[in-house]
């Protein structure tokens, strides 16, 4: 069983785009034509090559599925090209940006906002993260939360399990808060929602990031994805990609130097 996450963003694709394209064809009559030009219509409709090439494995998968229940005869799905797809921008905050954007946060967001800019983690990770996820000069990541629920053990892959190095700044602003909450054990939450339970990062977002970066007149829109995409970019000059995809605990580098690294201004006056 995948994660609750994967399961979602399967279901959406099918309901989307695989069933209403395809479900009303028999599985003889789809051919290798067919569900190219399926692939073919998402792209042209504007989609990302992420959505494209989810639902190409998506299509893949069924298909095979088939095949082993001698359905069909062969998979028409083995060999199908994803089409061109249209980029999207990737935003990425100006350091002068995201420092005001910091130092315009409350406290405890301000922190948060730090460990997913400095520290290159994800969301889940971040609001999963328990007193006891602290080691002195790392975290180490023992469940992931997903829609308000502590998923004890769980992380997106056996890479994000690693320990997470926590930059000599944050260490002092990670002290006081947790001299502001002596009493809580070490299972507690370190950023626990006014129930207990973990933040919804949709909800954060909402709440405590997107106001503050209209006041500031911000243009870019601040997300994890973006917090950790600037990390990744002012890290360029402290490393190699290699140094910076074990920060961000990837396993594909070509992926993270094409998604993730974009290119720093310094570099391109050089």
């Amino acid at each position: 069983m995948g994660a609750p996450s994967t399961r979602e963003t399967n279901r959406y694709n099918l309901d989307r785009h695989l069933l209403p394209a395809l479900g009303s064809t028999p599985l003889p009559d789809l051919d290798k034509f067919k569900c190219q030009v399926f692939l073919n219509g998402i792209a042209e409709r504007g989609f990302s090559f992420t959505v494209v090439d989810h639902n190409r494995t998506m299509l893949k998968a069924i298909l095979e599925e088939a095949l082993d229940a001698d359905l069909i005869g062969k998979n028409p799905a083995r060999k199908l090209m994803n089409p061109e797809t249209k980029e999207s921008e990737k935003h990425v905050l100006p350091k002068a940006h995201a420092r005001l954007l910091l130092d315009s946060l409350p406290f405890r967001d301000r922190l948060m906002a730090m460990i997913a800019a400095f520290c290159a983690m994800r969301p889940g990770e971040i609001f999963g993260l328990r007193w006891s996820s602290w080691r002195g000069d790392h975290f180490h990541v023992e469940g992931t939360a997903w829609r308000g629920v502590l998923r004890a053990g769980k992380a997106k892959t056996k890479g994000s399990k690693a320990p997470v190095t926590i930059p000599d700044v944050l260490l002092p602003a990670l002290q006081m808060w947790r001299e502001e909450n002596l009493a809580a054990p070490g299972e507690a939450l370190i950023f626990p929602s006014e129930k207990g339970t973990p933040i919804r990062p949709e909800n954060w977002l909402r709440r405590r990031i997107k106001p503050i970066t209209k006041q500031l007149g911000n243009h870019v829109p601040v997300n994890f994805q973006v917090l950790r995409r600037t990390f990744a970019t002012n890290a360029q000059g402290f490393g190699n990609p290699k140094d910076v995809q074990a920060h961000l605990r990837h396993t594909d580098i070509q992926l993270r130097s094409t998604n993730i690294l974009r290119l720093c201004p310094r570099a391109c006056e050089s």
